[in-house]
């Protein structure tokens, strides 16, 4: 058949005695083609995904074509054999709006300097001993020797006792830090004694930790392997279920931490990347 083309189609049935039975004329307009060349579909025409699901079963067998392509997200790039729950959400309501209320991102693309913008406001982190620029995941990084380098982003009003928040990072660990303990991003004393801490917990996981005001410490953890990139989240909410949440990839992991009493705050403490101002506790990668 070809393209932009009207097709005029009858039927015809047999039955057992031999009599022939023929329908009246129908007729279609084909479609525009569509073209599918490194991952990409050309085209201009409307398809119902409702009506094409099927195609999931046959995803990752073998068959006359390369069902692979990578899609382009807002971290990076994915692989479309990830996002198969995505294609079973095709067709749902979305939301009408994006939560505005992020208070940092700091995307380490400066290269040079002693200084690393806040792209969501003016919290600018100060390099401490010297962090080396370098390529990240996504456009730049820095390179943490595990040692006492860090970035100190500072106590500004709003990054003071968030009482729900997630914080999350590309990380490419080399080992588990200073003392199997290298902080990724923490916001509480030099001291081991509270505040938040989204941190390596030895050189196969990472975690994240609260306290409560009575030194009451909190933590789950995940695991997760060394050398390569992942993106790590840790998720807290004092207002709610009070459930201390990890993510790796996009998937949450790990066992339940519930804090109980009152959460500790964290006004009096600066905000640090990459280590904090003890001397044991700093991050080894990028």
């Amino acid at each position: 058949m070809q393209a932009n083309t009207l097709y005029h189609y009858r039927a015809k049935s047999k039955d057992a005695a031999g009599l022939l039975a023929t329908s009246g004329d129908f007729t279609f307009t084909t479609l525009s083609s569509a073209a599918i060349s490194n991952g990409d579909v050309n085209g201009d025409n409307k398809v119902d995904v409702n009506d094409i699901l099927f195609i999931t079963k046959d995803f990752g067998k073998s068959s006359g074509y390369d069902p692979k392509a990578d899609v382009a997200a807002p971290f990076g790039v994915i692989n479309i054999y990830d996002v198969m729950a995505v294609v079973m959400n095709w067709g749902k309501d979305y939301a009408s709006s994006v939560d505005t209320s992020l208070v940092g991102y700091w995307k380490f693309d400066e290269g040079s300097g002693t200084t690393a913008a806040d792209s969501a406001g003016t919290n600018t982190g100060t390099l401490i001993n010297g962090p080396i620029w370098t390529a990240g995941k996504i456009g730049g990084a820095l390179n943490f020797d595990g040692a006492d380098d860090f970035v100190n982003v500072g106590s500004a009003s709003s990054l003071d006792d968030l009482k729900a928040y997630t914080v999350c990072a590309w990380i490419n660990p080399r080992s588990g830090g200073e003392n199997n303990n290298g902080r990724i991003v923490t916001k509480a004393p030099g001291t081991n004694v509270g505040g938040a801490q989204l941190m390596m917990m030895s050189a196969s996981s990472f975690g994240l930790r609260e306290r409560n005001t009575l030194g009451t410490g909190f933590t789950i953890q995940m695991t997760m392997p060394l050398n390569e990139w992942q993106h790590v989240c840790g998720s807290y909410n004092d207002n709610g279920d009070r459930v201390l949440r990890v993510y790796r990839n996009g998937l949450q992991g790990g066992t339940t931490a519930t804090l109980t009493g009152t959460l500790q705050e964290w006004a009096s403490y600066d905000m640090m990347i990459g280590g904090n101002d003890n001397t044991d506790r700093a991050f080894n990668g990028l």
